[in-house]
């Protein structure tokens, strides 16, 4: 609190938060290859590896314990997943981010209807996700673009993880490009 001339100025904390799952350590060794394939790729330290369900934004501190009671009240069988095919999104007509899909996708959007339900009581923007594309961000991509990516993309485009469970999903904090762990909410066991 600050007081000044007009009355009392309350200042908040605000933090980036996003709902998501981290990659389990074990599939680590099965993307070595792609890292050491890759040309012109700047690669995302492997604890930065997640599967972002809902981008929440900026919130006020102290509005974290009211959304984490509603993240706790999502009840959905666990699942399993395995990451698929390299591809890359694009940015003005060229190449910036190297990702690797998910499958299967019906319970990640089913996952990601039970979070947006949970939390739609809370004063919060809405989700500008629209169009859900499940997807791990793998690096990003430094011009310029080569056909050596091409190659690349063409000869991972069936790339394919073991499956692995899915048994809990995470709040997480964005804070200088650095991702946190705030909170883990279990999913049911029955799923899987």
């Amino acid at each position: 609190m600050l007081a000044n001339l007009f009355g009392t100025v309350k200042w908040e904390i605000m933090i980036r938060l996003f709902t998501g799952i981290a990659l389990p350590p074990f599939l680590y060794p099965e993307l070595a290859p792609l890292r050491q394939q890759a040309p012109h790729v700047a690669w995302q330290p492997a604890q930065k590896l997640h599967i972002t369900l809902r981008f929440i934004g900026e919130i006020e501190d102290h509005k974290t314990e009211t959304m984490g009671e509603k993240l706790a009240s999502v009840k959905i069988p666990a699942f399993r997943l395995s990451l698929q095919s390299v591809a890359s999104f694009f940015r003005r007509r060229a190449p910036s981010i190297l990702w690797l899909g998910v499958e299967p996708k019906e319970d990640l959007v089913a996952l990601k209807a039970a979070i947006n339900a949970a939390l739609a009581e809370l004063d919060l923007p809405p989700d500008s996700h629209a169009a859900f594309r499940p997807h791990v961000t793998i690096g990003k991509i430094k011009p310029p673009v080569k056909k050596e990516l091409a190659d690349f993309l063409e000869t991972h485009k069936n790339f394919c993880t073991n499956s692995f469970a899915v048994k809990e999903f995470s709040l997480f904090e964005s804070r200088n490009g650095e991702y946190m762990q705030l909170c883990s909410y279990p999913l049911l066991a029955g799923g899987l």
